[in-house]
């Protein structure tokens, strides 16, 4: 059981440090003009209105959030995906992790505007990310599961 529990552990950290990762990149695509929306835009701007939200601290405390949430779809990778391998599994996960918050939350905010509207710079830009972190997260969890089940054959022939 406690291997079990380091694993979901790993993986939530797997999320975590992804959305680091990426997070990070993206916050650079933004202030390179490459995407219209910053982490800002989904976490911060719909609820608070100043001028700091626009500027250099707020993409940091946004990024912070998104390290944050970035538990979610590690563990939920572990639930569900844990067993697939490859890199599909992964590359349709980050796929749909960016409808969800592009198309899902992006509708429910104000200020995210539908995706019709969003330029081709901004989609492409966030698609690769989104893309990229569903694979990195998918093959470490993966990776992570299938050398742990390995490790416990290896040591149960042992015995």
């Amino acid at each position: 059981m406690e291997n079990h529990s380091s694993i979901i552990m790993k993986s939530i950290i797997t999320g975590m440090f992804g959305a680091f990762i990426f997070g990070s990149i993206f916050s650079f695509t933004y202030f390179l003009t490459f995407t219209d929306l910053s982490h800002a835009s989904f976490t911060l701007r719909p609820f608070i209105q100043d001028s700091w939200v626009d500027q250099f601290w707020g993409e940091i405390v946004s990024l912070i959030i998104i390290i944050l949430l970035g538990a979610i779809p590690g563990y939920l990778y572990y639930a569900t995906l844990k067993k697939l391998t490859g890199w599909l599994p992964g590359f349709v996960y980050g796929l749909v992790i960016w409808g969800i918050v592009y198309i899902g939350i992006g509708l429910l905010l104000p200020n995210i505007p539908p995706l019709n509207e969003l330029g081709s710079d901004t989609i492409v830009t966030s698609v690769c990310l989104a893309v990229l972190y569903g694979v990195f997260v998918g093959y470490t969890i993966s990776y992570d599961y299938h050398g742990e089940r390995l490790d416990r054959k290896m040591s149960q022939n042992n015995e």
